[in-house]
């Protein structure tokens, strides 16, 4: 008996939600996992990426950990991410005093009015410093 693989329609097709291929939108945070010592600060670089077929607009990030998200590169300067284009942001957790694991995500708008959104993960782990010093007695004979 000869199988086939299904194509990308047919697995599309089976999905229980409606996917749309052709309106992709990248984000990846690195690095995807870092260790920090108790105490130091957590450095992220964020890059969102239109990998679809249409430009976005109202292009909006978040971070669940990150006060502040600074954009450090915009592509082309304006306020539309147009195909292929990269924009990418930089945001520092301070003062770590637990591990966890962080969330990103970012959300657009097509031309057609639909929303698109990715999210992307990065795992802090806290190196925490010990020592142990023990002290006996010695008795003498």
């Amino acid at each position: 008996m000869i199988s086939f693989l299904p194509t990308q329609a047919q697995l599309l097709d089976e999905l229980p939600v409606a996917c749309d291929v052709f309106r992709l939108q990248v984000l990846e945070k690195t690095p995807a996992a870092q260790d920090v010592l108790l105490g130091e600060d957590a450095s992220f670089t964020l890059r969102v990426e239109n990998t679809g077929d249409v430009e976005l607009t109202n292009v909006t990030l978040e971070d669940d950990r990150c006060t502040t998200l600074t954009q450090i590169e915009d592509g082309d300067g304006n306020a539309v991410l147009s195909l292929d284009e990269v924009w990418q942001y930089s945001c520092v957790v301070e003062g770590v005093s637990e591990s966890f694991s962080n969330l990103a995500c970012v959300t657009a708008h097509d031309p057609a009015g639909g929303t698109v959104e990715a999210t992307a993960t990065a795992d802090v782990a806290v190196l925490v410093p010990a020592i142990t010093l023990q002290k006996q007695a010695v008795t003498q004979d």
